[in-house]
């Protein structure tokens, strides 16, 4: 026994089961919300990572704009010599580059499957929606 053979046009003019669909579309919105909930919490920790780094690469920088320019000596009023502002300079700099570094391997570490997973689902919801 064959299968009929049912174009789109003609799908869409068979009767639709209201209460399958409805039940298909909260299933879907309740997946969608999960998943986007996931890639937003992995977007958050790389945004984290890149804007921590910038924040200590900004202060490695300063600190050590104030020591090219000699005036590490502004930092002895709250007891920072020039050698510990020396030593602060490379711990911040060395503190951002991790911090991109951790930025960066999330980012290699996407999972790039749970984003088409949640696009293909988006799809499917917005046919349904379509289809009411």
């Amino acid at each position: 026994m064959t299968e009929p053979n049912i174009n789109s046009d003609q799908a869409t003019s068979l009767p639709i089961d209201s209460a399958a669909i409805d039940h298909r579309v909260r299933e879907l919105r309740a997946a969608i919300g999960d998943l986007a909930m996931a890639v937003d919490t992995h977007k958050t920790k790389v945004a984290g990572g890149v804007g921590g780094g910038v924040f200590l690469f900004m202060l490695a920088g300063l600190a050590t704009y104030d020591l090219v320019n000699g005036k590490a000596g502004l930092w002895l009023s709250l007891g920072i010599t020039r050698d510990l502002l020396l030593w602060l300079a490379m711990g911040l700099g060395l503190a951002a580059l991790v911090a991109f570094a951790y930025a960066l391997r999330l980012e290699k570490n996407r999972d790039h499957e749970r984003d088409e997973k949640l696009q293909a689902m988006e799809q499917e919801l917005q046919r349904l929606l379509h289809r009411q």
